[in-house]
């Protein structure tokens, strides 16, 4: 939970029991084999069924319940000593800090209207947002605020760019993709783009790219 942020009881976001597809990626230690992550969701109340891809590190679960426990998922995963995170439904937290101009009713519906965001809880300026990391983009979401006169400022989540100065951004990226917190992460060329826990530091980053033989020439959080 992030202080000053809503959990989403009630409000915008439809809070009823539903089946879906949810995706999340996993991160082992070492010491859990994704066979033992496979039991542990599948013991969890509202999982119905359970495929690992060990190529991806995702798994892929269908799910019948309320979106709020959907964290439960983590939670299992985590006391079974490994680490899974919601992509195609994680919660996103952020703050909007108001502009001249700004109405809170046009921030919400253009919120809703950004690909990839499944619903928007806004309680004063703070608000969680239901979306799929694999689709949502950081300057839509920041374009949305701006055109309701708010500037947004993410709080649970990050999305991070950085620039391969030396060594092999495939190298880079590979490594970052196992590193715990990243979520979703884009290549192009020397440029990597990704979502991450806001938890995330610069510097776990650097040491990825240093155990690869290669450097960041810059590191930024748009």
């Amino acid at each position: 939970m992030v202080p000053g942020v809503p959990m989403g009881e009630e409000g915008g976001i439809p809070m009823e029991a539903g089946t879906e597809t949810v995706l999340m990626r996993y991160y082992l230690n070492g010491e859990v084999e994704p066979t033992t992550l496979k039991q542990v969701l599948q013991k969890t109340k509202g999982v119905k069924s359970v495929d690992v891809d060990v190529t991806e590190r995702q798994v892929k679960v269908l799910w019948s319940g309320k979106c709020r426990d959907l964290a439960q998922m983590e939670s299992a995963a985590a006391g079974a000593g490994t680490a899974a995170l919601l992509l195609s439904h994680a919660h996103l937290y952020a703050a909007f800090k108001p502009q001249k101009g700004a109405n809170l009713e046009a921030l919400e519906k253009e919120l809703n209207a950004v690909s990839g965001v499944k619903g928007v809880l806004l309680s004063g300026t703070a608000a969680e947002l239901h979306v799929d990391l694999q689709t949502v983009r950081i300057d839509a979401l920041r374009g949305a605020a701006e055109r309701a006169h708010f500037e947004a400022q993410l709080k649970s989540h990050q999305w991070v760019e950085a620039k391969v100065r030396s060594g092999d951004a495939k190298a880079v990226a590979d490594a970052l993709r196992r590193l715990r917190g990243v979520l979703v992460l884009e290549e192009n060329d020397e440029r990597l783009g990704f979502w991450a826990l806001a938890l995330l530091t610069k510097e776990a980053v650097d040491r990825v790219a240093e155990k690869v033989g290669a450097e960041l020439d810059a590191i930024e959080r748009p």
